[in-house]
């Protein structure tokens, strides 16, 4: 199993974005007679365990890239409409990653400085809020 998450994994590194997940989709969708039903259960399965763990990582530091990437691999292999959802999101947060990039080459020392300290202040906000809403 673990052998072919790692195929699985640089299956996705080779192909092209916006294609990654349909790619994955069309070589499960050949090989679905020789893998048993009881293996694309437990599949799914470790998929769902997968994006759990990706959640968790996500708050506290750790690879939670790497578990959503396996974790959507996995799911796309079994659903066309979740290959093309992860094809087309790969997309869109490439392209606002970029801008991002643009937008931050851009700033000066001090509108980076400033830039650090409104995404704080922002983050603080919504921290506050969220414990004040759910723990009080």
């Amino acid at each position: 199993m673990l052998l072919a998450l790692k195929q699985q994994w640089h299956g996705l590194q080779r192909s092209s974005p916006g294609h990654r997940f349909q790619n994955r989709y069309a070589s499960a969708r050949r090989q679905r007679d020789r893998v048993p039903t009881w293996q694309r259960i437990l599949q799914l399965g470790l998929a769902l365990v997968l994006v759990a763990a990706g959640v968790v990582f996500v708050f506290i530091p750790g690879p939670a890239i790497l578990f959503f990437a396996l974790a959507g691999a996995m799911l796309a292999s079994e659903s066309r409409a979740v290959a093309r959802g992860l094809d087309w999101t790969e997309l869109r947060v490439r392209s606002g990653w970029h801008r991002v990039g643009r937008f931050w080459t851009k700033l000066s020392r001090g509108g980076k400085i400033t830039f650090i300290g409104l995404v704080a202040a922002l983050l603080a906000a919504v921290g506050l809020a969220a414990w004040r809403i759910f723990l009080r």
